[in-house]
């Protein structure tokens, strides 16, 4: 090198860059899985119309963020980067030995999110007009040889009275209806326990965002059988229990069988 002069190398100016392939992966990924509402489906089919053919697809894997370094020239990438990370990272996967050693186990999470549901209202659920039981079994048929157990039941501390059965189900409603078991089942529950009003609870996700309500209503001649759909909070159990204590004196409202 000559004195004074500087070597310089440069980038060849192209779009195929690694943020690009990267948010390209995550693009299609929301796409193929139709996790997305209608609406932000046609927003992400824009951008694919708007973003160049010579980005490539790449393989996804969980050390591709490493090799990334965030700086002035790039700053602009940091949000989208952070939310492709939170996607490309839920379907991408590492088999590398970790230093401990431990057996293999599995998690019944529909069964974690009973017991925290449960949990939740045995601790925080404080009423002065009703208490709360969970997994109270009776019989079903006249003969005594099927049971029945709903999750939750809310009766009356004077009369014990069931205002309320309510049962949990671990599942992403998202845009689709109640599945039609889950509303036969909880038919079966209020015709049990002699009351006609009963509440789903689902848990909260970035699709079903906390407090949403819907009603199902079941004509009968002897009344109306009504199902109130309820997504909790998860993230403070004290929270969860408030979320379902105030849909039950919801419940009690619209029935006008207990005074609130």
């Amino acid at each position: 090198m000559r004195p004074g002069k500087i070597c310089c190398v440069f980038n060849k100016r192209s779009s195929n860059t690694l943020e690009n392939q990267i948010l390209l992966a995550a693009t299609e990924v929301l796409l193929r899985g139709q996790v997305c509402k209608a609406s932000t489906q046609r927003a992400l089919r824009a951008c694919l119309k708007n973003i160049p053919g010579e980005i490539c697809n790449i393989e996804v894997s969980s050390e591709i963020f490493s090799t990334i370094q965030i700086g002035r020239h790039n700053e602009r990438y940091r949000r989208p980067l952070y939310l492709a990370n939170l996607i490309l990272r839920s379907i991408a996967f590492t088999n590398h030995l970790g230093p401990s050693h431990q057996p293999s186990f599995l998690i019944n999470v529909a069964k974690l999110f009973e017991d925290y549901v449960a949990q939740c209202l045995v601790r925080y659920f404080r009423d002065p007009l009703l208490e709360v039981f969970a997994q109270e079994t009776s019989p079903f048929d006249m003969d005594g040889t099927l049971n029945i157990q709903p999750d939750l039941l809310f009766k009356q501390r004077d009369t014990s009275r069931v205002v309320s059965v309510a049962d949990t189900k671990y599942k992403d409603l998202d845009l689709r209806n109640v599945n039609s078991s889950d509303a036969y089942q909880m038919l079966a529950y209020m015709i049990n326990r002699d009351c006609q009003v009963s509440v789903l609870i689902y848990p909260e996700s970035v699709f079903r965002s906390a407090g949403k309500k819907e009603t199902i209503t079941i004509p009968s001649p002897k009344g109306d059988y009504k199902i109130y759909v309820l997504t909790v909070p998860l993230h403070d159990p004290i929270e969860t229990a408030g979320a379902i204590k105030q849909m039950i004196h919801f419940v009690q409202a619209e029935s006008g069988r207990v005074a609130v």
